[in-house]
């Protein structure tokens, strides 16, 4: 994965022509010299922030973001702040797949509460979208009351 040297400005980088269908470009930050802030050009014209580094000794390409959403300075210290990650030893790609897993988890276990409720009937579904999925709940001990208006701390009927 060569990358060109670059000076990241939003000029320079809205300026670079778009490779051939199937082919991407690579180019590193010239103001990082520890060259681990690359940027993608695709065939498509996207172009993406990436850190790249070795972490405990495999390479790794690790998405910071879409070009035209986050700046030149904000993917810098993106960058710089997954270097500090990988120098203390961390992967911030698995850690971040341990977050989304956990998160997951989460929705799964809200999941399995709402379904419990809709079972024992402390709920009742009001309306269900085309998929089945539930858009309307409401809470039968709030008095029919739709969740955005119930207030926190309000008192169960």
């Amino acid at each position: 994965m060569a990358a060109e040297p670059l000076s990241f400005t939003r000029a320079r980088i809205d300026s670079l022509p778009t490779p051939e269908s199937g082919e991407q470009w690579y180019f590193d930050d010239h103001k990082d010299y520890t060259r681990k802030l690359r940027l993608r050009v695709s065939a498509t014209g996207a172009r993406s922030w990436y850190f790249y580094s070795k972490v405990r000794g495999k390479p790794k390409k690790i998405a910071i973001g879409a070009c035209a959403d986050i700046s030149v300075s904000d993917a810098r210290k993106a960058a710089a702040r997954l270097g500090g990650e990988v120098a203390a030893g961390r992967d911030p790609q698995v850690e971040k797949q341990q977050r989304r897993a956990e998160s997951n988890r989460e929705k799964k276990r809200l999941s399995d509460a709402l379904e419990q409720l809709l079972k024992n009937g402390s709920i009742r579904v009001s309306q269900r979208s085309k998929s089945g999925e539930i858009s309307h709940i409401y809470l039968l001990s709030w008095g029919m009351a739709t969740a955005d208006r119930i207030e926190i701390g309000q008192q169960l009927l």
